[in-house]
C-alpha cells in the first residue's frame, strides 16, 4: 500500500499556513486551524492525484467521489479535539489523507467515508500519530456493508449490557449478548428474515476481526472483539449507517 510522503517546501508552507513557526517542534492549533491544515493536506494530495493524467470523463466521476469525500472528512475533524500537530505527525498524517482519498477514489459508499473520518479524527487527535493504525482500519472498513455496520453496532450494544453484568461467567455475558443481538435483528421488519441470513453475515464479518465466533454451545455463536470495542471508542457505527 503506497503512503504518500510530503516534500519539505509542502510541510513548511502547510506548517506556515498554521501559524507554526519553522523552528517549533510543535504547534498548539485550535479546531479551526487543524482543519484548515487537514484541508491542505488534501488539497496537495487530491492534486498529485489528478496530475497523472486521467481522461474528462473519469476525472469529472473521481472529482466527484473525493469532493464527497473531503467534506466529510473536515466536517469529522471539526467536531474532534486535535489540538496538537507536531512536525513529526506531518507525513503521518499526510499518508493518512491519501489513504482515506484513495477510498474515496475505489467508490467506498458515503456510509464506510464518515465511519473512516470517525476514526481519521480520533487516531489524530491522540498521541503519538500512526499512519499504520488507519490503514488497518481502512482496510477493514472500506468493504463494510450497510447490513454489517447495523449488526455491529447492535453487538457492541448488547456486548457492553453483557460485561456490566456481575456474577457471571463469560461464556454466559457472550451467550447473553448474542442472543439479544439475535432478536433484535430477526424477524418480520427487521434486518433479517432468518437465522441463516443472520449466521451468514456475521460468518463473514469474522474476516474483520471485529466479531469473534465462540465454540461451546449447540449452535455456533460470535461475540465482539476488542477490535470492535477499539473501533466504537473512534466511530459510531450505526449512526453513520442510518
Amino acid at each position: 500500500m503506497v503512503q504518500r510522503t510530503i516534500s519539505s517546501d509542502e510541510r513548511r508552507e502547510l506548517r506556515r499556513a498554521a501559524g507554526c513557526g519553522s523552528w517549533a517542534r510543535s504547534c498548539f492549533l485550535p479546531a479551526r486551524q487543524v482543519k484548515a491544515l487537514m484541508s491542505g493536506l488534501v488539497v496537495t494530495i487530491v492534486g498529485d492525484i489528478f496530475k497523472e493524467g486521467v481522461s474528462a470523463t473519469f476525472h469529472h466521476v473521481i472529482k466527484g467521489r473525493v469532493d464527497k469525500a473531503k467534506a466529510i472528512l473536515l466536517e469529522e475533524l471539526e467536531k474532534g479535539s486535535a489540538t496538537l500537530f507536531d512536525v513529526s505527525d506531518v507525513d503521518e498524517v499526510a499518508a493518512m489523507v491519501f489513504e482515506y482519498i484513495t477510498a474515496a477514489q475505489r467508490g467506498a459508499a458515503r456510509m464506510n467515508l464518515r465511519i473512516l473520518a470517525q476514526v481519521f479524527s480520533g487516531i489524530v487527535s491522540a498521541k503519538p500519530v500512526y499512519a499504520d493504525d488507519f490503514l488497518r482500519w481502512s482496510s477493514d472498513l472500506s468493504t463494510l456493508s450497510r447490513e454489517e455496520a447495523i449488526a455491529l453496532g447492535v453487538i457492541y450494544k448488547n456486548d457492553v449490557k453483557a460485561r456490566s453484568l456481575v456474577d457471571v461467567k463469560q461464556e454466559d455475558r457472550v451467550n447473553s449478548a448474542f442472543t439479544a443481538t439475535r432478536e433484535e435483528l430477526i424477524g418480520p421488519d427487521k434486518l433479517f428474515k432468518n437465522d441463516d441470513e443472520f449466521g451468514a453475515l456475521f460468518g463473514a464479518l469474522v474476516r474483520t476481526g471485529l466479531v469473534v465466533p465462540w465454540p461451546g454451545f449447540d449452535n455456533l455463536i460470535y461475540s465482539a472483539s476488542e477490535k470492535l470495542r477499539k473501533l466504537m471508542s473512534l466511530a459510531d457505527i450505526e449512526s453513520a449507517a442510518d
